[in-house]
């Protein structure tokens, strides 16, 4: 489901990929309003989707630790 207009309140995030679904509930940033305060420890992926997408870069030519987010 996705909504025009969505709050979220990251704080209490406590599953992999829950910041990712609150978050992709909303069509544009300018529908987002984000409450209280926002940690990075929040937003974090499963450790298996994180060493499965690793593979993946190291099959295509990326390297380690490197962030992949820049380079594409």
């Amino acid at each position: 489901m996705t909504l025009d207009r969505v709050e979220v309140a990251l704080e209490k995030v406590f599953e992999c990929g829950q910041a990712y679904v609150a978050l992709s509930r909303a069509t544009a940033p300018a529908g987002l309003r984000i409450l209280g305060a926002l940690h990075l420890s929040s937003i974090r992926a499963h450790p298996q989707v994180v060493a499965f997408y690793a593979a993946i870069a190291r099959q295509n030519g990326y390297g380690g630790a490197r962030n992949l987010a820049a380079e594409w």
